[in-house]
């Protein structure tokens, strides 16, 4: 993997989501955090992904979910 993903979670012992951290998003790092979740996402074959941010600049983003298939 050439990016990096900050959480995954688990349920009934598979791996569920992804989930990228991030204090401050903006439009310098988005590119950064959406290629990591999505990196990770088929990596492990998962369908659900979330960035949780606590602050971002003009994006008006708190938090995004991305479903890397399709299925909402």
């Amino acid at each position: 993997m050439k990016h990096e993903c900050d959480f995954v979670t688990f349920e009934r012992n598979k791996i569920h989501a992804a989930i990228q951290v991030c204090y401050h998003l903006n439009e310098d790092n988005l590119d950064r955090e959406i290629k990591g979740l999505i990196e990770a996402m088929a990596f492990f074959k998962i369908k659900e992904g979330l960035i949780l941010t606590y602050m971002s600049t003009k994006l008006k983003i708190e938090k995004l979910l991305f479903n890397l298939f399709g299925n909402g």
